[in-house]
C-alpha cells in the first residue's frame, strides 16, 4: 500500500507493463506470421518460446486425469541452459 504515495510510480508501473506487453507482442506476431505461412506455431520457437514449449512438452507427458495412471516423478536437476536447450 504505501508503493502507491512514492513519487512518479505510475511512471514506473507504465513502463514495466508496456515492456511486458511489448515481449507479449513479439511473440504473438511471430505465431502469428507462421500460422499464416502454414506452420506450425511451435515448430521454431523463439528463445522466450522455449519455457513454454518444455511446459508443453512436460505436460502432454503427464497421465490423463481420471485415467487410474500414477503420474511419474517428473522432477530431475536441471541446469538453465539444458532447461532452455531444446
Amino acid at each position: 500500500p504505501w508503493a502507491r504515495y512514492v513519487p512518479f510510480i505510475d511512471r514506473v508501473w507504465k513502463g514495466v507493463a508496456g515492456q511486458v506487453l511489448g515481449e507479449d507482442l513479439v511473440l504473438v506476431l511471430g505465431q502469428q506470421d507462421r500460422l499464416q505461412r502454414g506452420e506450425s506455431t511451435w515448430n521454431f520457437p523463439v528463445s522466450y518460446d522455449k519455457l513454454a514449449v518444455r511446459y508443453r512438452r512436460w505436460r502432454n507427458s503427464l497421465p490423463e486425469p481420471g485415467s487410474g495412471a500414477a503420474p511419474a516423478d517428473a522432477s530431475m536437476a536441471m541446469t538453465a541452459g539444458e532447461l532452455f536447450e531444446l
